[in-house]
Parts: structure tokens; sequence; C-alpha cells
């Protein structure tokens, strides 16, 4: 899918034309394989000395545990990975991100055609490839799903180096009229539970008190897709208008 700029307006940010300005496609994947005096597009990914992919794309050939058509060993030996725009994959799914860096520099389990194992070196062989590959991740915003994987799979043995831009004073003093803004704590035992204890204030607490505000609409803002998901169930469960 390809999202005009003209269409769009001057309505939308800067922002928002620069990230839709080309293809917004999320299931790719294209490699690429270079020699000494050509370069070819859409190599097989054994064959490939670079892969340009999306998550997802790359999700649907590594599979899941039990597939039994699932192939992930074309990334055995990979040496190098960027992650650009990190904050746009959140908005999708962020599982798939977590899945194909859980199956990067995986020992191959199987001899087959495809493989080509003078490319694979013998620190791989050995189990050290994740200590040795680097890994790069750009985003505009922190958020507790990249510091995760920054700090799960991110474990180069020369150390790892967190660089932000200290300068950006942000946009809540642009904010024309006065909102009032109120926080509530939510008490969790364990962070495993934090979206069960989250989703029941909302439904019990939250959702309750919004019929004795005076305005027709209401918006809810869900970061999280699973969490979408609940809420949007929910409110189809207790029969109100809603659109998302």
């Amino acid at each position: 899918a390809v999202v005009s700029t003209q269409s769009t307006g001057r309505r939308k940010s800067p922002e928002f034309r620069y990230l839709f300005r080309m293809s917004v496609g999320d299931c790719f994947t294209i490699g690429v394989k270079m020699t000494t005096d050509s370069l070819t597009f859409d190599s097989k990914l054994y064959d490939s000395d670079i892969i340009i992919a999306s998550p997802l794309g790359l999700r649907l050939i590594t599979g899941g545990q039990g597939d039994k058509t699932r192939d992930y060993e074309f990334l055995s030996s990979i040496e190098m990975v960027i992650v650009d725009q990190a904050d746009a994959i959140l908005m999708q799914n962020w599982e798939n991100l977590e899945i194909v860096f859980s199956c990067l520099n995986l020992l191959p389990h199987s001899m087959k055609d495809e493989l080509w194992f003078t490319r694979v070196r013998l620190y791989f062989l050995n189990g050290f490839g994740r200590y040795l590959r680097q890994s790069l991740v750009f985003s505009s915003i922190q958020s507790a799903e990249i510091n995760s994987l920054f700090n799960k799979f991110c474990t180069n043995f020369r150390g790892r180096t967190r660089v932000k831009n200290i300068s950006y004073s942000g946009t809540i003093t642009k904010v024309l009229s006065n909102v009032r803004q109120n926080f509530h704590r939510l008490h969790c035992a364990t962070p495993t539970d934090v979206d069960d204890i989250r989703f029941d204030y909302f439904t019990k607490v939250v959702f309750g008190g919004l019929h004795r505000f005076s305005s027709p609409y209401t918006m809810i803002y869900i970061p999280s897709y699973f969490d979408f998901v609940r809420v949007r169930n929910f409110l189809k469960s207790v029969d109100k208008p809603f659109c998302h």
C-alpha cells in the first residue's frame, strides 16, 4: 500500500507524512546478494548477504514453536541487525520482532541444500554468534518493549550503548487550553498480572465513571493492540455503541 502525500493534506503533521511517504506494507522479505561485480535483488535467503524484511515477513518464515514448516537456519550467520523506526513497529505486533530476535544465531539442525556452510563462521558453530553480533535499534521514543529487547537480545561482548537526544523539550507546553489530567495508581504484586489488573480497573472504575460526564463522546487511547481487543470485546458485551 502506498499513501500519497497529496491526499493526506496539510492537516497531517510532518512526522506523519515522513513515516507514510513511501510503501507502508508490513509484510515483505527481500534478499540481496553481493559479488565482486554484481548486485542481485530478490535472491534466495540462504544465498543473500543482506536481508531487508519486516518482522511479520520474517515471522511467517521462521514460524513458532511446534511448527513443522518453520525455517530459521538462514538467520544462523547474521553478523549485524538494524531495527529502524522501532517506534513504528510498536504500533504493529511487537511480538513478531521478539520472535525473530530469538531465532538469530541459532545452530543449524539439518543439512539443507540451500544452506551454505562455508558462510557460517566457526565462532557461530561454537555458539558465540549472539555475543559477536552487532545490533542497532533506532527509535524516536523510549518504551518498556524496546528496553526489554535491548537488555535481552543485545548481548555483544563489547558491551552496550544507549544514546538519546536530551535536547527534546516535549510538546506538552504547547497545549493551548488547560486539560485536566488524572493519574490512577494501581497496586500490582507481579508484573505478569499488570494487564489483568489494569483491565479490571478500567471496567469497574474508569468505565463506570464515564457516565458522569456530560459529553456524548469519549475518546479512549489504548497503546497495546492486545489491550484494545479486550476493551473492544468488553464494549460489545455491554452493548455500548463505539467506533475504532
